[in-house]
């Protein structure tokens, strides 16, 4: 069977296009990043393409532990793309959202790299998955 050329790498996100403006749609990116529970602990994600970030949620693997357990996600040089998630007041497959994106920092560029910081008041912090919902830009 032919190979169809045009529907080539449609669903990996290779050819994802960029969007231009405001009348210009483009696909969403998910990128989801697993982190261990216990102690503190740091994610590194690289970024491909250039993208602006518009949603960071966590999805929590186990009960949130204290009070003081959290997520940060930040840019490479320490800027905070959302502030802290906190998770520790959360219970087991508990789903928490940012409250914010500031938008003076939601552009990614080519190659960047977030950081997913789990932040553990004594070393209880749960097992999380961070999911963050981008799009490329040009």
């Amino acid at each position: 069977m032919p190979q169809n050329r045009k529907l080539q790498n449609l669903l990996s996100g290779k050819n994802a296009s960029v969007a231009a403006d405001a009348t210009d749609g483009a696909l969403p990116l998910l990128y989801a990043v697993q982190i261990d529970g216990g102690a503190s602990e740091t994610a590194t994600l690289i970024i491909n393409k250039k993208v602006r970030v518009v949603d960071v949620w966590v999805q929590l693997n186990a009960d949130g532990g204290t009070d003081g357990n959290n997520i940060v996600v930040e840019k490479q040089d320490g800027t905070s793309l959302c502030g802290a998630i906190v998770i520790g007041t959360a219970a087991d497959a508990a789903v928490v959202r940012t409250a914010a994106i500031a938008d003076n920092v939601a552009d990614v560029a080519v190659n960047g790299i977030l950081k997913i910081t789990s932040i553990s008041a004594d070393s209880t912090a749960p097992a999380t998955t961070t999911y963050i919902l981008c799009y490329p830009i040009a």
